[in-house]
């Protein structure tokens, strides 16, 4: 039996002996633990001989155990530098870490990555009545306790390395400070629960996950048929697969209709259904609708799962006053003392002009703005047309400058140029076909992405928003600007009606710059209780996917 446990524990890698006094010690503890568990002693070691064994352990020259290995310098600060207090041998924070690293699915994440397995066995096991025993317990709980708590706060995975479009400061775990902080606790719950990211939609996406493990468990829900697109009050055997659909995802209450016509309440749950995955709630189940329906509820899992493990990526404190911008919801969100207070609609970038992810403030304004074009821009689209039609832009209010001197459009060989050699810059001047519009809201940033007003005012009724070269486009950019300047002395909505007026391009700084964050969220819960799944439009889900899910198993 004990050469069989003690296989499991290499095969985890929890366990990682080198030659010495006291790897042979440990290995000893670990090959006879069934003999342990026959004849534990009753009484545990003192804390003066505990500490001692641990002062051995880590001052040795010895390689310990992985796990131990991996974050010895802090669990040296912790307990020999700083006399830090013994967490694990003889209290009940022992079992509780056990109990919650048997539930790190509530968590998002895997019981196996902590040893849940061994650490359960280890407690049963070890003879805490030997210092050697006891020290080694003592440190094995910390170390995977360290690992647990930072990847709950702060994530798995380095956002950058995940995708490098995702801009976000890569945030990290003070060990000792960690260790500090469990010093004042007695409930492992209660440290985990003040600990965890205090996001409100982090929070939510835990209890959405509880809820759709839920399904999982019962079964799921069946996969609909393909065929043709149906409409309501057509007739097709795909209805009852419909209304089970529905029911078995909370979105109609169960029935004991048993009709395949597609009737007035099943239309009214299936546009709920495609309210609440961003596609137009006409009740017409088309491919789209179709391809949302038939997402499993085990990619739902793992959905939620990868949207947890973003929020654990952001700045811990978004301010109580700030902007959000999610970009696969195509929405921005006002939050103002610490509640949402405006929802807006949003373009965001193409899927060949993605928006990047990453957190700034907003700390000027500029209504009736010039837009100079983008290099990229100028080379790939303008400068096709004007090889074509050499005065193309030429009266449409737009200025052609070089070295920041305005020239004429006339007389220019436009073939000699291209993507690589283009020397001048494309100005367009304030009017109401500026592609900016009448305002628009600048973090200067390295990314060249800032909000702004469109005159293409038609893109905000479609459903499917990724229409932009990366910027993003607001749907109410004046009355966002009025209430940006509220607090500002002297910009009432007059003053901005009439700067807007006159045409002339005017600059409002912010007395107290705004945060602004851009977010890939695909799973959110609404204030209605209603949960919110997006399609992963950049494929950046997919490329998460791959991190967490490796084998597959949520």
């Amino acid at each position: 039996m004990a050469v069989q446990y003690g296989r499991r524990i290499r095969r985890h890698r929890v366990v990682e002996l080198a030659c010495g006094t006291v790897a042979a010690t440990l290995f000893i503890i670990l090959t006879n633990l069934s003999m342990v568990t026959e004849a534990r002693a009753a009484q545990i070691a003192s804390e003066a001989e505990t500490r001692a064994a641990i002062e051995r352990t880590l001052r040795g020259p010895d390689r310990l155990s992985l796990p131990v290995e991996r974050v010895r310098e802090i669990l040296t600060i912790h307990y020999l530098d700083r006399n830090g207090r013994l967490f694990w041998i003889g209290t009940p924070l022992m079992q509780q870490l056990v109990d919650r690293v048997a539930r790190a699915h509530a968590d998002g994440l895997k019981q196996k990555d902590y040893a849940g397995n061994y650490l359960s066995e280890l407690r049963d096991a070890a003879d805490l009545s030997s210092p050697e025993h006891a020290a080694f317990a003592e440190l094995m709980f910390s170390a995977f306790f360290l690992v647990y708590a930072s990847d709950m706060k702060v994530g798995r995975f380095v956002p950058s390395k995940i995708d490098p479009e995702l801009f976000l400061e890569r945030r990290s775990v003070d060990g000792p400070a960690l260790l500090k902080r469990l010093s004042d606790y007695k409930d492992l719950q209660r440290f985990f629960a003040e600990w965890e990211p205090q996001h409100p939609a982090y929070k939510a996406l835990r209890s959405v996950l509880v809820r759709y493990r839920e399904i999982e468990g019962a079964g799921g829900w069946p996969k609909i048929d393909p065929g043709e697109v149906l409409k309501p009050g057509m007739q097709d055997p795909r209805v009852l697969q419909i209304r089970k659909r529905l029911h078995a995802s909370y979105d109609m209450r169960a029935t004991t209709t048993a009709t395949d016509v597609y009737d007035d309440n099943l239309t009214q749950a299936m546009r709920g259904f495609q309210k609440r995955h961003g596609l137009d709630p006409d009740g017409v189940i088309g491919k789209n609708t179709l391809i949302a329906l038939n997402v499993s509820t085990s990619d739902r899992v793992r959905q939620i799962i990868a949207n947890m493990e973003r929020w654990r990526w952001m700045p811990e404190k978004m301010g109580a006053d700030h902007i959000m911008v999610n970009i696969a919801g195509f929405e921005l969100i006002r939050v103002r003392g610490g509640k949402v207070v405006r929802h807006m609609p949003v373009v965001v970038g193409k899927t060949y002009h993605r928006t990047p992810v990453f957190s700034d403030r907003i700390r000027y304004l500029e209504f009736n703005p010039t837009w100079t074009v983008p290099y990229s821009i100028a080379t790939k689209e303008f400068l096709p047309k004007l090889k074509q039609d050499p005065e193309a832009y030429a009266t449409r209010d737009f200025d052609l400058l070089q070295s920041g001197t305005s020239v004429s459009w006339y007389g220019i060989d436009w073939q000699q140029f291209s993507t690589r050699k283009f020397p001048y810059t494309i100005r367009q001047n304030p009017g109401p076909k500026n592609a900016l519009g009448r305002v628009k809201f600048m973090f200067p940033n390295k990314h060249n992405v800032y909000l702004h007003d469109t005159p293409a005012r038609s893109l905000f009724a479609k459903s499917y928003r990724a229409l932009s070269h990366g910027c993003v486009r607001l749907a109410e950019p004046v009355k966002f600007a009025e209430e940006v300047l509220a607090d500002l002395p002297g910009w009432s909505p007059e003053r901005i009606n009439n700067v807007l007026t006159s045409a002339e391009t005017t600059k409002v700084s912010l007395k107290k710059p705004i945060p602004v964050h851009l977010v890939y969220a695909t799973v959110w819960l609404a204030a209605d209780g209603t949960v919110h799944f997006r399609p992963d439009i950049y494929g950046r889900d997919e490329r998460l996917f791959r991190a967490l899910f490796a084998k597959h198993t949520p």
